[in-house]
């Protein structure tokens, strides 16, 4: 059956479905997943993991697609407005308008001795949802947070100081924070902020990645 991506029953859909959908989508595969040690920016990441849910939902069958690093323009000039790292497309959302955003930050990126939070680039990433760069028109969106060091309690712990302190910046709602999520109940470091937006209230989810790495190669 074929949905009109504006009407109230798609979005509701949309939100109760395809999103939980998604969310266990990307925890079951990044479980198998593992980069090579020298793999460590977060555009390379990103493009190794859209090709790793690629190949697993196409031996699955879903009804759905990945676009990794889309850009969005403005209908009258051409210019570049933004630039998402994934985008989810459903095959039965007539026109495509309705889809879900994920941005992908690093945490915890090790150099040498020192361990970098990243925390203020991940909130960053969070603003342009609340700014609608990202995710204009739609209910929610999502943050992948790379754990590069796999300790995902202090990564938690540090985004969730920032987003305290951008509260005001963050149009955070007044009854939430950070707070757990019923559509990822058996991921507890993951959760869901809520923010007001012109048009209503938006949903972001997160999730908080641990990293694996492959042993090192022989010499």
């Amino acid at each position: 059956m074929l949905m009109r991506a504006e009407s109230a029953a798609t979005r509701a859909w949309f939100v109760a479905d395809f999103v939980p959908e998604i969310l266990d989508f990307v925890f079951a595969t990044w479980d198998t997943f593992r980069l090579r040690p020298s793999v460590r920016l977060e555009q390379r990441i990103t493009n190794l993991l859209s090709d790793a849910i690629e190949h697993a939902y196409d031996e699955q069958g879903k009804c759905w697609f990945i676009v990794p690093d889309m850009k969005r323009t403005d209908r009258r000039t051409g210019k570049e407005l933004a630039r998402h790292d994934i985008r989810f497309f459903h095959r039965y959302v007539s026109g495509q308008r309705l889809y879900f955003v994920f941005e992908c930050k690093r945490l915890n990126v090790v150099r040498g001795e020192r361990r970098i939070p990243n925390s203020s680039a991940y909130t960053a990433g969070m603003f342009c949802f609340v700014s609608q760069k990202y995710g204009a028109g739609h209910p929610c969106g999502g943050m992948i947070g790379y754990v590069m060091d796999g300790d995902v309690a202090s990564a938690r712990a540090a985004v969730e100081a920032r987003i305290v302190k951008r509260r005001s910046q963050l149009q955070m709602l007044a009854c939430g924070g950070y707070c757990p999520s019923p559509l990822m109940p058996t991921h507890p470091d993951n959760g869901e902020t809520r923010h007001q937006r012109t048009e209503g209230e938006f949903v972001i989810y997160h999730l908080l990645l641990p990293v694996g790495f492959l042993p090192e190669g022989p010499p």
